[in-house]
Parts: structure tokens; C-alpha cells; sequence
């Protein structure tokens, strides 16, 4: 490695600096002042040509009204229309009225002379009669330049054309005028350019302080600068260095060699990061080498290098890239989606893991706020929450909230966030995560159902067992009333009436024992297209009376099922008759879609497969303020003498019993479909004289 060479800033040539500054501004200054001098006199020329043309304008404008007014009479007014038109005007050299067959008709010259080249004139002449139109050019007639007129004369009652007015402006006087001014205005120019160019002169040697201050200010810069700072030669000599450079490196580094050696050979700038080892230390420096001076041929004579110690920088940029890759692994892996947003609300950050969420990608929420993913309802509660927060800059914990899939469906969030101050202690956002809790809330709510109906369950069980006998004996004595009454009598009647109404009270409480698991069927193998067909079989009469179609789409092969056949077609039976009554609500007559579908389709793994069976009607559907009840014992929303309210309950518990699930979908107005799902083997144990079902 070269040593550092003693050399500092002792003297600069600026004699030389202040004839070269003195030199350059007085070229600029001449050559600023030939340009206004073109400029003046392109813009003078432009302004006399516009002036002129539009003094053309005018006498034709001038003579054609006189024309108009005096050439219907003959000679005589046509001499005093040329009189008229030469005193009018200084400048008008001769006015001459020529008829088409090149007779003067009226002339201004007082010895009535002819314009020299006659047959070229009568062409003009003819010209401007034929086409109606005017001729302006430029004559020289004895010695002096004129501006020459051509317009058409009109004469007789007919105004008709008969030959052409000839004016002849003189405009030597303008011409005069004209290089007057210019001349003077080159003076002019001339005076104020030596004027400036000695300003110029003076004024430079004054520039010189400011190079000397500059030279001053660059030995500062060497002197105090923490950035190593070198200026150096093409031979490798090194003229200028900064005294950290000189304390720091005892020697010229290789790194700074190879930039530096790179500058002189490429004449750009380059920037490069390197590191230097001083015992059993290693410093980064990032090192930016750049021209200096350059030589006339453009080749480089003197680079400078910068370079600035970053091992700080770099320790604290490895520090971050390790925090920034365990922030990230715990983002990009965790279960939960994390997110930042600012003093507005607007998201800043999102994890992926809203892809998985809400469908969306993490740049397309960047921007929007929470409540954009909200539906109307939840917007307008969870806002009034939120604004409450900001004022306080609480932190959110556990808050319960809707947000709307990308594809419409809804899912709930367990939020929970901390709120972010800057380093004045303002709120500027908050940082969070959102936790899908969504099917757990499902799964407690349907918890709490089968608790209520487990509950109700035993209460109707009690009941139903507690009605049971005294129904049977009313019904009884009823009967025994009937025989012994007269046939058609008050009390006959009164009687069938106890009979029905108690054989409709033995009805509900069949259901409750149904409902409450209290009566026993043997469970079998049987499948589900043979359930579906016989249910069909006793509701096709009553579907066909209220123009109802029925549609079945069941996979072939499914596998038998382990069941209790009557509970299953009872179940079927409630489905298609809640179907029935949907339909006849929305459609009371005939209509396309007044139809039901029943779909079954085998679902899941091998080891874990069940059979999903779909009734689908296009009624009135199922309003969203009853769903949470629809399975609730006694709830109905039909009239009293169309259903007791056991249906779906009774449904809801068969289903549980064989181990499945009963669930429902629906749009108000559109569609319900009700879903029920039994698992293939539901792990009871049957008799041995079923097995001969399977072959």
C-alpha cells in the first residue's frame, strides 16, 4: 500500500481564475447582446410588414366606399374621385382610372402621362375585372419605390365593372425611417455592450473572494469532516486527504485503489461499499469516487473519494434484518391475521393471512378501513365503539365483530389491538390481530340449542308420560258416549268432538315422546333412496293438488346407512311439507319454479364418510329474525291450524340421535335448503339378522 504524501492547500493560481472568469462573462454578455440585436430586428421588420399591410387594408377599404359612392357617373366624377383620393392621402405618388380597353379614363398626373409597360399593365387590369379581387405589389418608378394598388372600378347605374383604379403610394419615406431606426438601435446595442463588457471586466475581479472562500471553506472541510476524504492524482498521488482519513488509515487501502483507479479509467461516478480490518476490528465504509477535474481531451486528472463509516449502520442493519425475519416467520406462519392501521381507521399493514380470512389479498384492504368490510348494521355499533376507544386510546381486547367475505359470507372476529404513539405522544393507529372465531361461535351456540333442547326434551318426556293416560281414558269415555248416544244427537256430536280433539292432543304427545327420545324403534340398515321414494310416494298426491314438481338427484351405490328408517322418512316428511308450504305462499298458483329438489350425495374420507341429503325449494324463505328459533319446540310461524311447532324440533333431535347434523341455508325470497347429513356408520350395534341387508 502507497503512504499518504504531506501536501495541503497552500496557494491557487487565482489571477488566472479571475482573467478566465473575466473572459467567459464577456463572451456571454456578447453574445446575449447579438442575439437581442437579431431578435430587434426580426421583431421590427414584423411589426413594419403588419403595419404596412394593414395601411393596405385600410385605402382599400377607403376607396372602395368612395367608389361606391361617386363612379356611377362618367369623367368628370371619375377625375374628382382621383382628386379626392391624391389629397387624402401625402404619400400617393398617382392615381390613374383605366378602362378595360386601356384608355385612361381619369388621371392625377398633371401631364396626363401613361405608366410605362402598358400591356402588361391592361393584363393586371383584366385580372382584377375578371375576378374581382385587388392586386398589391411593389414598382420602382423614376427612382423611387412605391407601393402599387390594383382594384376594380365600377361605373353606370349597372355598378358594373369597367376597368381598374391604380394607386401608386410612395414608401422610400418609411424605408428611410426604417434603417434610421435600425442604425440607431445598433448604436445603441453596441454603447451598451462595451459599457457591460467593462462591467463585466470589474465586476469579475471581485470573484476571485468567493474562490478564495471556496478554497478556505474545502481546507475546513479536510480539516474537521468524520467522512474519509481524498483527492487524488492519476498517477496514484494522493493531494488532498481529510485528517480523519490520515488518523484512521495509516496506509491507502486497496478499496480505495480500485475505485479511484476505476473513476480515471470510466470518467463516472461510482459508489461501492467495502470494509477495512484495523487489528481485530473490521469497519464498512460505503465510498463514492467521483471526478474532479478533467483535462480538454475530457480525460479525468484529479477524482475524489468519500467514503463514510457505516459499521454501526451495519451492525444495526443486520440487527433489524434478524428481528425483521422472526417478525416475519411469526406473521407469515401464525393462525391469526395481523394488521396496523392508522389515526383514521385506514389499514397500513395486513398479514396474508387475510387471503385465508376474507379472500382478499393484502394490498387490496391497504387503505380501507375495517368497518369497509362490515355489514351495514355491524358498521354503525362497532364505530361507536372505535370512536370511543380513540378517544381514550384504550387498547382493544377480545371485541366480537362481522366482517364480510370477498365472496359474500359472513365471519366473525375476536379483535384485539394495542394503540401506537409516536414519540410525542400522539395516537397515530393501532396494532392488532384478528382471530377467526367464527365456526367456535357456532359450535357454542349450537351447544346452548342442544343444551335448551336436551333441557325441553325432558321436560315434554315428563309431560307427554304425564298426559298420556288421562288422554286415553278420555278417549275412551268418548267412545263409550258415541255408542250409547242417539245417532246424529247433540251429545253424539258433542262426543266426536272430545274424541277428535283428544286424538289430536294423542297426537302432540307422540311427538313429545318422539322429540324426547322416549319411544323405541329398532334401527337397522336401509337406504336412503328407499327412505326418499317411499316419503315421496305419500307426498306426491297432495304435491301434484298444489302444482308442485318434484325433482330427485341421488348418486347411485350410495352405501346403507345405519338408521331408524320411519324416524328418517318422518324427517323427510317435515322437510318436503315446510317446503310445500313456502312455495304455496310465494306462488299461490301455477309457476316454473314452484319446485322441490332433493339431492343425496355421498361426502368425506373413506375412514369418515357420510351421506348429505338436500331439500331445496324457491318459496318465500326463512327471515333472518326467526332463524335462531326454527328448531325450537312450539315455535312456528304458520297458523295454529297448520302445524304445532314440533316439526323441525322433533327433526332436529332424530337427526342428532343418528349421530348427524340438520343444518339450513336461505335467502329471504329466494331459496332455502335444508341440509341433512348422516354419517354411514354411526357406530351401533346391530342384530345379526340385518347383515344379511348388506349381500
Amino acid at each position: 500500500m502507497k503512504k499518504f504524501k504531506n501536501k495541503r492547500i497552500e496557494s491557487i493560481e487565482l489571477q488566472n481564475i479571475d482573467r478566465n472568469i473575466a473572459i467567459a462573462f464577456g463572451l456571454m454578455v456578447l453574445g446575449l447582446m447579438i442575439i437581442v440585436l437579431a431578435v430587434s430586428i426580426l421583431l421590427y421588420s414584423k411589426v413594419y410588414k403588419d403595419n404596412d399591410k394593414q395601411l393596405q387594408a385600410i385605402i382599400t377599404e377607403v376607396l372602395g366606399n368612395s367608389i361606391n359612392r361617386i363612379s356611377f357617373s362618367g369623367k368628370y366624377h371619375a377625375q374628382l374621385l382621383v382628386d379626392q383620393i391624391t389629397e387624402s392621402q401625402p404619400r400617393i405618388e398617382r392615381v390613374l382610372i383605366i378602362g378595360k380597353d386601356g384608355k385612361t379614363v381619369a388621371n392625377s398626373d398633371s401631364k396626363h402621362r401613361n405608366p410605362v409597360h402598358m400591356d402588361i399593365l391592361l393584363q393586371q387590369i383584366h385580372e382584377v375585372a375578371d375576378t374581382d379581387s385587388s392586386i398589391f405589389q411593389l414598382k420602382k418608378i423614376d427612382n423611387t419605390t412605391v407601393q402599387r394598388i390594383i382594384m376594380p372600378y365600377r361605373s353606370g347605374f349597372q355598378n358594373s365593372i369597367t376597368g381598374a383604379i391604380i394607386v401608386d403610394m410612395n414608401i422610400a419615406e418609411v424605408d428611410r425611417a426604417l434603417y434610421s431606426t435600425l442604425s440607431f438601435m445598433a448604436v445603441l446595442i453596441m454603447i451598451l455592450l462595451g459599457i457591460s463588457f467593462i462591467f463585466t471586466y470589474y465586476l469579475s475581479k471581485y470573484l476571485g473572494k468567493p474562490v478564495r472562500i471556496l478554497a478556505l471553506q474545502l481546507k475546513g472541510i479536510l480539516d474537521y469532516s468524520p467522512s474519509l476524504i481524498q483527492i487524488s492524482s492519476k498517477n496514484g498521488e494522493i493531494n488532498e486527504w481529510s485528517a480523519t482519513a490520515k488518523d484512521f488509515l495509516e496506509e491507502y487501502p486497496k478499496f480505495l485503489q480500485d475505485i479511484t483507479q476505476k473513476v480515471f479509467a470510466e470518467n463516472r461516478q461510482i459508489q461501492k461499499e467495502s470494509f477495512y480490518k484495523k487489528g481485530d476490528q473490521t469497519y464498512h465504509f460505503l465510498s463514492t469516487a467521483f471526478p474532479v477535474i478533467t483535462n480538454t481531451s475530457k480525460q479525468v486528472v484529479q477524482a475524489c473519494t468519500i467514503s463514510i463509516d457505516i459499521t454501526s449502520k451495519k451492525i444495526s442493519e443486520e440487527a433489524l434484518r434478524q428481528s425483521e425475519e422472526r417478525f416475519r416467520a411469526l406473521v407469515e406462519t401464525t393462525s391469526d391475521w395481523i394488521w396496523e392501521v392508522d389515526c383514521r381507521g385506514k389499514y397500513i399493514y395486513s398479514s396474508p393471512k387475510i387471503k385465508d380470512f376474507l379472500g382478499y389479498e393484502p394490498e387490496e384492504i391497504l387503505g380501507k378501513t375495517p368497518f369497509d368490510l362490515m355489514p351495514e348494521e355491524e358498521r354503525i355499533k362497532i364505530k361507536q365503539n372505535f370512536s370511543s376507544l380513540l378517544k381514550t386510546g384504550s387498547p382493544i381486547t377480545g371485541m366480537q365483530n362481522i366482517a364480510l367475505h370477498k365472496n359474500g359470507n359472513r365471519v366473525i372476529f375476536e379483535t384485539s389491538g394495542v394503540p401506537v404513539f409516536n414519540h410525542n405522544g400522539t395516537l397515530i393507529g393501532y396494532r392488532g390481530i384478528d382471530r377467526d372465531v367464527t365456526e367456535q361461535v357456532a359450535r357454542e351456540a349450537t351447544l346452548r340449542h342442544q343444551q335448551k333442547l336436551e333441557s325441553i326434551g325432558t321436560l315434554a318426556g315428563g309431560v307427554a308420560h304425564e298426559i298420556n293416560n288421562p288422554i286415553n281414558i278420555i278417549m275412551n269415555y268418548g267412545q263409550l258416549i258415541i255408542e250409547k248416544a242417539e245417532e246424529n244427537s247433540r251429545i253424539s256430536e258433542d262426543a266426536n268432538e272430545i274424541v277428535h280433539e283428544s286424538m289430536r292432543i294423542a297426537e302432540i304427545v307422540r311427538n313429545l315422546l318422539s322429540f324426547s327420545r322416549h319411544e323405541q324403534e329398532q334401527h337397522s340398515y336401509a337406504n336412503i333412496a328407499d327412505i326418499i321414494n317411499s316419503t315421496l310416494t305419500l307426498t306426491n298426491k297432495i304435491l301434484s293438488k298444489d302444482q308442485i314438481s318434484f325433482t330427485t338427484d341421488i348418486e347411485e351405490s350410495l352405501p346403507p346407512i345405519k338408521c331408524r328408517s320411519q324416524q328418517l322418512m318422518q324427517v323427510v316428511m317435515n322437510l318436503i311439507t315446510n317446503a310445500r308450504d313456502a312455495l304455496n305462499e310465494k306462488y299461490p298458483g301455477y309457476h316454473k319454479n314452484k319446485t322441490i329438489l332433493v339431492t343425496s350425495k355421498l361426502m368425506g374420507p373413506d375412514e369418515d364418510q357420510w351421506i348429505r341429503t338436500t331439500i331445496e325449494d324457491h318459496g318465500s324463505g326463512i327471515p333472518d329474525n326467526i332463524r335462531d328459533r326454527i328448531f325450537d319446540p312450539f315455535y312456528t310461524s304458520k297458523p295454529r291450524d297448520r302445524g304445532t311447532g314440533l316439526g323441525l324440533s322433533v327433526s332436529y333431535g332424530i337427526i342428532k340421535e343418528h349421530k348427524g347434523h340438520l343444518e339450513f341455508e336461505s335467502v329471504k325470497g329466494e331459496y332455502t335448503r335444508f341440509h341433512m347429513d348422516i354419517p354411514v356408520d354411526n357406530g351401533w350395534e346391530l342384530n345379526r339378522q340385518y347383515d344379511d341387508f348388506l349381500y
